[in-house]
């Protein structure tokens, strides 16, 4: 399974939130809250 930067940061006692397209790696850590958002979008990160 391919480790992420949200990961790494938790590993290291890090609370994260992540904003990302896809939020599915980052499901299921503790210590993380993933935002689904598209950032190429102009309304991304309002929406």
């Amino acid at each position: 399974m391919k480790v992420t930067p949200a990961a790494r940061l938790v590993d290291k006692g890090a609370h994260v939130v992540a904003g990302a397209r896809g939020t599915e790696s980052l499901d299921g850590l503790e210590r993380v809250t993933a935002v689904a958002v598209d950032l190429a979008s102009p309304d991304g990160p309002r929406g």
